[in-house]
């Protein structure tokens, strides 16, 4: 971003889209591979409840700064794809889980 002569980097926003798409791959990884515990109860009640909010948060805040750079139209649109992924994660991992 420094080469990009970006003055303010979207820190909070790639955090906290970085930390959905982490849970999702937590998720997966815990149903097909590992055991079902508490903290991944936690984290599909994050995943289904409180981060749809933070990542429409997060594309709104986006959408209006998109055009400063790659980095910011990236983070919108991975912002927005979470609304498509999020429900093909949950319908894979609960369908075809091996329970």
């Amino acid at each position: 971003m420094i080469k990009s002569k970006i003055v303010e980097a979207p820190k909070w926003t790639m955090f906290a889209v970085f930390f959905s798409y982490g849970g999702l791959l937590t998720l997966t990884l815990t149903v097909f591979y590992w055991e079902w515990s508490g903290p991944a109860s936690l984290g599909v009640f994050y995943l289904m409840f409180l981060a749809p909010i933070i990542m429409l948060l997060c594309a709104y805040k986006q959408y209006k700064i998109r055009a400063i750079s790659n980095y910011h139209k990236w983070l919108f649109y991975f912002s927005m794809g979470y609304f498509i992924l999020a429900p093909l994660t949950f319908f894979i991992v609960f369908h075809f889980s091996k329970n």
